[in-house]
């Protein structure tokens, strides 16, 4: 079995919540397993958090003569010169200059462009908002809170579950002590949070276990402290929190094991994966993809990923440029390990950002901004084309709410909600799961993003 090394307290912040809450019934672990709800196919959604808030209108942009010069006169020194701009099929529009695999995905029909996507709980318009006549999201401008508002959609503010964890838990029966839907190579997140679930937390290197505790190691100093270890998960404890801890790290001590087998075994994709954190743990998540089998057969599977450094109030316009570069190329790496599987109609990759950023500058970078363009690839995508409503980049324009800070048309909902459907949650559920949905037209339920 492989080892992490992690200090005492990185150990516990990356996994003892996720391990406890498991199995917070026990041994009755609230885990799906798909083929309970009369499932045959196979088909995984895989979340890529830009963490920071991405300027999704420096990723992609107008080339119109009158858009593009809309465009350059509301970002000013951030602006992309149009000669750099990565042109697409069938749009006036195209990537910036350091996505040419991701123009490339597009242009092959393999990712769509979900437009102005952002925090709503009901439509919203500048007139609305002047007005006071409609409900936004607390704290619009706030990391953590537009982290957990798209992680929850919780119009309260609450923030107990997320809707990947209550997809989990309204529509896949609990099944003994097999391997959730949701895994997470970032930790423990709301996202992924059920009342009584959490995602299967790892890293890129594998599953993550107790430093110096491995009852096969050589060093006679482990093997005692491992035997030590293992007398006590096996006794029989009268205190309800010491047994639930001992059941608890039994059942992750297999899981453990479970999944860097299963990884051991299934590390024959022959791709060139660039060598950057977000390909590292996308290689990971095709492992896993690959291993479904031999990881108690679960026809749905669900990964998070957070990539982080995308709050770019400086130096923008290069370290921007560097991080759109290894998103593209990791997506390209990725939809090419789908590919050799034989399984890029049956994968579906998509970003997410706790928000835009502002059209205006600051001097060298930008603010946190609100609406924002996202990215979805897969062979199932109905591709090369941009779904929802681009807005006027105009600063004071009916679409600004200050600043260049552009209200979203598209919401998280419905976003969610059209990703959602394709697993095939059907109707009634979705309605469940996302609590802002029934505020949005019957069209917004379904943004034609697959074929």
């Amino acid at each position: 079995m492989s080892s992490i090394n992690k200090s005492r307290r990185e150990f516990l912040k990356a996994t003892a919540v996720s391990s406890v809450a498991l199995s917070s019934l026990g041994l009755q672990l609230n885990i799906a397993n798909v083929n309970a709800a009369g499932v045959s196919d196979y088909k995984a959604l895989v979340c890529i958090f830009l963490a920071g808030g991405n300027d999704g209108f420096n990723m992609f942009m107008p080339t119109s003569e009158a858009e593009y010069n809309t465009y350059s006169s509301s970002r000013q020194t951030m602006a992309i010169p149009l000669a750099n701009i990565l042109p697409v099929n069938n749009v006036e529009y195209g990537f910036h200059p350091g996505m040419p695999e991701v123009q490339s995905l597009f242009n092959n029909n393999n990712l769509v462009i979900v437009a102005n996507t952002g925090a709503l709980i009901e439509p919203t318009t500048l007139d609305d908002i002047n007005s006071k006549t409609v409900v936004t999201p607390i704290q619009l401008f706030s990391h953590r809170d537009q982290e957990q508002f798209w992680h929850s959609l919780d119009p309260t503010g609450q923030y107990q579950t997320g809707w990947a964890g209550r997809l989990e838990e309204k529509n896949y029966a609990a099944v003994d002590d097999s391997l959730p839907i949701n895994f997470s190579l970032s930790g423990n997140n709301l996202w992924q949070s059920g009342s009584n679930s959490v995602p299967y937390t790892m890293s890129s290197a594998g599953a993550i276990t107790l430093d110096d505790i491995d009852a096969e190691s050589s060093d006679p100093t482990i093997q005692q402290r491992s035997a030590v270890f293992n007398s006590l998960l096996s006794k029989e404890y009268t205190d309800p929190l010491m047994q639930h801890y001992a059941d608890t790290q039994k059942i992750s001590n297999v899981l453990s094991e479970k999944v860097d087998t299963a990884l051991a075994l299934n590390n024959n994709i022959n791709i060139n994966w660039p060598d950057n954190k977000v390909s590292a743990a996308l290689k990971t998540v095709a492992q896993l993809i690959e291993a479904k089998t031999s990881l108690a057969e679960q026809n749905r599977q669900i990964f998070y990923i957070t990539f982080g450094g995308w709050d770019t109030h400086g130096n923008q316009l290069e370290s921007h440029q560097q991080l759109l570069t290894e998103l593209s190329q990791s997506l390209q790496a990725f939809y090419d390990a789908t590919t050799a599987m034989g399984l890029q109609d049956s994968v579906t990759t998509f970003t997410a950002s706790e928000f835009g950023r502002t059209l205006t500058t600051n001097g060298d970078g930008t603010d946190h901004g609100w609406g924002n363009h996202h990215l979805v690839m897969g062979g199932a995508v109905d591709g090369g084309k941009i779904v929802g409503k681009m807005p006027d980049l105009t600063i004071g324009g009916d679409d600004d709410y200050s600043d260049g800070r552009i209200i979203p048309t598209t919401s998280i909902d419905s976003y969610g909600a059209t990703l959602t459907s394709w697993l095939g949650v059907n109707a009634d559920a979705l309605n469940k799961i996302f609590p802002n949905l029934k505020n949005f037209p019957a069209n917004e339920k379904d943004l034609k993003i697959f074929v």
